[in-house]
């Protein structure tokens, strides 16, 4: 309905046309008096703007005076109507007059009232009845011409459709040519098969495969398909060919087939499927053994959609239209590019070779320069002297900044440079950049000024070594640019931040010789410098600022330039990094904490005795004269076979092991002592030139424990030895590499004697309270029974929610956490140690069997100390607790082991595990309990597997066998649970992990069965 005509709810719009002033009043009264609804009023006092009013009708309804000074009312309400005007109208006379009250209704008013005496309740029902007279007018004269319309265009429909009728046959029939014409000219097999999977429709293209049309209509599909491939396509095809099923005339209904089954549904079609079909000349469908002869197969893509009739508002499967494509000529392209792909590897590997093996003979003399003048510019000498010598030292460093461009472009175009995530702050790198460039710019009188704005954030998290780069690229740049006697200024402002992340801009501005437009287009591009003289005048590679953007680009940023010729440059960059909440005060902590550590570990190394593995002369030089003006005691060998005989014959608290050397090489070297019963547990340090991504997991893989890049840095170095290196560790005999396994009682007992002094060496532990959080029952047993042996006030924890609830009713001198536990692992329970002020400052030292580098970072991110590598080595493991745990109070005599005898067992490295044990009891107890644990481990990871509740059961079976199997050195069992392990993380398909774990029974049931000599505990 027309809001004009509404009787109820907003108000009803009145004009009122009348030239007397008083009639307006009168009529605004008796409008008010109306009790049933509400009016707007507006008024106009003369006949032009009544006649506007009317034209564009705005209102719902009108009065109109008769009397219009001297115009009339009735003259006003023809030319209304006459323009279109449909609104109700309603005729006011001050005197009632049949004559007017009849020119008024035959002008087309639709109620007529005389003002004297007009009653509110009378013009109320005069206005009700002019709406709904209008509304019933308008009604009837829209249906009326909609009704004419409507026969109007039904006619033309009809006429039309009559001309059209004899088109469209005569068209169907044409089309009907020209699609049967296009569809056999199509070289792609066009078919349409029926309900039951039957073709019915065949074009020529067919004939490629050798089939006539005559030889497969009214077959079923599965006919042509090869019969591997036949599963691909339904599971009833698969027992049609299984049983031989013949049935031409379908007559007890279609096959469930899983496509028709889906496109019935409509829920799907099938577009690239990949299909082998069988040619003519290959083997019958209805033959059992179904293999291709020869050229008997043809690979092809099928496209199909299905074809419903719609009846009753049911769509219902009637078909399926779609067509074969060879695609053999897209396979021979792709097994094409799949030898190019591999020969462009190939190729990229021995290219990462070339730079691997040149990193090592450029870097190798590189660090015999600049450490031999490092250390003659520390002795007396005369001017002239220091001069060279000082110039040879700038010139090494110079060249070798050149080589690391070199090699960090050839590492991006390799795409093996990546971008660590650790935590750091910016004010060092900052410091750093100041004491490598304060020298170099003080020589030519240039200032070097800092700026960093007071919102920046120093405490983050990114890649400080690669951001310090870039910084002193740039920086380096804008000194070497500049003229003697100039400024360079770095300025760092904060360009965005939200709660996790900052966007940091970085400027450095010079007043150097400054770009033209034409020369900063060339910037940032590989081997590029502004002209050739620069290159004359100033040096350089064109790496430089190539490495930068790369860099810049990695870690989310931009970097650009503003300059002017003859003036200066400002080079821009921006790098997104993370920010620690609250700058991360716990791990700021943890940090001091673990510099003052390392402070204090560095100084414990003066009278360690160290195996210096080098064939550089002047690198072996180098390295003995800078360990010995610490307080190390440093003996050398030239080779891993000379090494090999020193440590037969001295002892040694640590290894440092050149990688790359003649007769033997470094990591052939770490495997026999790693293989040698006496030296597994020596801390052995890489020494490596090789600055590829990769060598931390090379050196990690041969058995190495940390590694030192060459050029050495003295800090880093003493640093990393100190992390594994202790002063007197190496106290104990020195012996063959042969010997008996400890079934007899005299060998075993001397050996143990000997391990048992090397260990109880390490002082200061006794009395130390220790919390242990590990989920595995076994390991967890074990150490708490080897920790209470050697003194320490051991309690145990099974998970990271449980050990934070005894650290808030106990008092510990330190955590060992393992990493992977249920309910809470190990990285959120030490995060919410160092977010807690009671334990951020205490030790957290974690339990890992994954020591690859980003599990490391990870470590170092939530704020763990150290670690201790699982299968646990006790040696190693206490000489680590001793480095970060002293005891806080208390004394506890640890009760000790008498010696036990355990024979040889197949399937178990006994003397490797009794090596690592320490203790033939703690040993046998281990091995008991593992056979005892895990004697029916294929019903345990069934009824893991079972576990909806849990679906990381099943990994965590095999991760704690993996485990625990390492532990007792049984090596074949370990291989297969981390088989297991990783088919369960990956979410391995049922039939592979069942022949998993049919593998990890196969290589542990004769294990369990040996075991039963041992006997209960």
């Amino acid at each position: 309905m027309n809001d004009r005509h509404s009787l109820s709810g907003k108000p009803v719009r009145v004009l009122l046309v009348d030239d007397d002033e008083e009639d307006y009043l009168i009529t605004r009264d008796l409008l008010d008096d109306i009790a049933d609804r509400s009016f707007d009023l507006e008024w106009v006092d003369n006949y032009e703007d009544g006649l506007k009013g009317l034209q564009l009708q705005a209102h719902d309804v009108y009065l109109l005076d008769y009397r219009l000074n001297a115009r009339s009312g009735i003259e006003l309400l023809n030319n209304a109507r006459a323009a279109g005007s449909l609104a109700p109208i309603i005729m006011l006379t001050g005197q009632g007059d049949p004559e007017v009250d009849q020119a008024a209704l035959a002008a087309g008013a639709s109620d007529y009232l005389v003002k004297n005496g007009l009653e509110a309740a009378t013009l109320g029902r005069s206005i009700r009845y002019s709406l709904e007279q209008s509304r019933m007018l308008e009604t009837l004269a829209g249906e009326r011409s909609g009704l004419a319309l409507r026969v109007e265009e039904r006619t033309r429909e009809l006429a039309s459709s009559n001309a059209k009728l004899e088109q469209t046959v005569d068209s169907l029939t044409a089309s009907e040519e020209w699609f049967r014409s296009l569809v056999q000219a199509v070289p792609d097999v066009v078919y349409k098969i029926d309900t039951h999977g039957c073709f019915t429709f065949l074009n020529d293209a067919i004939h490629q495969y050798g089939y006539d049309k005559s030889d497969l209509l009214g077959k079923h599909f599965s006919e042509i398909i090869y019969p591997e491939d036949i599963n691909n396509v339904s599971r009833e095809a698969v027992v049609r060919k299984a049983c031989l099923l013949k049935k031409s005339d379908h007559q007890s209904g279609p096959f469930n087939f899983k496509v028709f089954d889906e496109r019935r549904r409509g829920e799907r079609s099938t577009n690239g499927l990949q299909l082998r079909i069988r040619t003519k000349a290959g083997t019958p469908a209805d033959h059992v053994e179904l293999k291709p002869l020869g050229n008997d197969i043809a690979y092809v893509e099928v496209n199909s959609i299905g074809m419903y009739d719609s009846n009753n508002n049911q769509r219902e499967y009637i078909g399926t239209v779609g067509v074969i494509r060879s695609v053999e000529e897209r396979i021979k392209a792709e097994q094409e590019i799949l030898k190019a792909k591999e020969a462009a590897e190939s190729a990229n590997q021995s290219k990462s070779e070339f730079l691997a093996n040149m990193s090592h003979e450029i870097r190798t003399p590189m660090n015999g320069i600049i450490g031999m003048t490092h250390l003659a510019l520390e002795t007396e000498l005369d001017e002239k002297q220091r001069n060279y010598i000082s110039k040879a030292h700038q010139s090494a460093e110079y060249l070798l900044g050149i080589i690391n461009d070199v090699l960090d472009f050839s590492k991006i175009e390799a795409g093996k440079m990546s971008i660590e995530s650790i935590p750091f702050h910016l004010s060092d790198v900052i410091d750093n950049m100041v004491n490598l460039i304060s020298i170099r710019a003080a020589e030519r009188g240039i200032r070097v000024t800092t700026d960093v704005s007071a919102d920046v954030p120093d405490w983050l998290i990114g890649d400080p070594l690669r951001l310090g780069q870039v910084i002193i690229n740039l920086v380096s740049n804008a000194v070497k640019f500049s003229h003697d006697g100039g400024e360079v200024s770095l300025q760092v402002s904060l360009a965005g931040r939200d709660d996790v992340e900052t966007l940091l801009l970085f400027s450095v501005t010079d007043t150097g010789i400054g770009m033209n437009a034409q020369e900063q287009k060339r910037l940032f591009q590989s081997f590029s410098q502004v002209d050739s003289s620069t290159t004359r005048k100033y040096g350089g590679s064109g790496l430089g600022l190539a490495v930068s953007k790369k860099i810049v680009d990695m870690m989310g940023g931009d970097i650009w330039v503003e300059s002017e010729k003859g003036v200066g440059s400002r080079f821009n960059f921006t790098a997104r990094l993370k920010v620690q909440p609250l700058d991360a005060p716990e791990l700021a902590g943890s940090e001091k904490s673990r510099q003052e550590h390392m402070a204090k570990s560095i100084a414990s190394l003066r009278g360690a005795r160290v195996l210096l593995v080098e064939d550089n002369e002047i690198n072996q030089e180098l390295a003995t004269e800078l360990l010995t003006s610490h307080g190390l005691i440093v003996t050398a060998a030239s080779d891993g076979r000379e090494a090999m005989n020193l440590l037969a014959r001295q002892a040694f608290d640590g290894v440092l092991m050149d990688c790359q050397m003649p007769v033997m090489d470094g990591y052939e070297a770490t495997r026999q002592i790693r293989q040698t019963l006496q030296l597994r547990g020596l801390p052995v340090i890489a020494m490596t030139a090789n600055a590829l991504a990769d060598e931390r997991e090379k050196v990690i893989e041969a058995g190495m424990n940390d590694y030192i890049a060459k050029p050495i840095n003295v800090k880093v170095m003493l640093e990393t030895i100190a992390k594994w290196v202790v002063p007197g560790s190496g106290d104990q005999p020195a012996r063959s590499a042969q010997r008996v396994l400890p079934n007899r009682q005299d060998n075993s007992a001397a050996e143990q004697n000997s391990q048992e002094e090397s260990v109880r060496g390490l002082a200061g532990l006794r009395g130390a309270r220790v919390l242990l959080v590990e989920d595995n029952d076994i390991n967890q047993e074990l150490l708490v029974e080897i920790l209470s042996s050697y003194g320490l006030i051991v309690m145990a924890a099974n998970d990271g929610r449980e050990a934070l609830d005894m650290l808030a009713q106990h008092n510990f001198d330190g955590v060992l956490m393992d990493c992977q536990m249920p309910v809470m692992d190990g990285y959120e329970a030490t995060l919410q140690i160092r977010r807690n002020a009671q334990t951020r400052e205490l030790p957290v030292i974690a339990l890992t069997a994954n020591i690859l580098a980003e599990e490391h970072d990870k470590m170092v991110h939530v704020g763990m100390n150290d670690y201790i590598a699982k299968p646990v080595n006790v040696k190693l493991m206490l000489e680590t607790i001793a480095k970060w745990i002293a005891p806080g109070g208390g004394n506890q005599n640890g009760q000790e082991e008498k010696a036990a005898v355990i024979p040889a067992i197949p399937g178990i490295d006994v003397e490797r595990g009794l090596a690592m044990m320490v203790f033939p009891k703690t040993y046998r107890k281990l091995l008991i309990n593992f056979r005892d644990r895990y004697g029916d481990v294929e019903a345990q990871f069934r009824a893991a597997q079972a576990d909806k509740s849990d679906p990381d059961a099943p990994f965590r079976l095999a991760h704690s066998l993996k485990g625990i199997a390492g532990s007792v050195c049984a090596d074949a069992v370990e291989r297969a649970a981390k088989e297991l392990e990783s088919a369960c993380e990956a979410g391995a398909p049922e039939e592979m992990m069942d022949a998993l774990l049919a593998n990890v029974v196969m290589s542990i049931k004769p294990v369990i069965k040996e075991l039963a000599v041992l006997g209960e505990l």
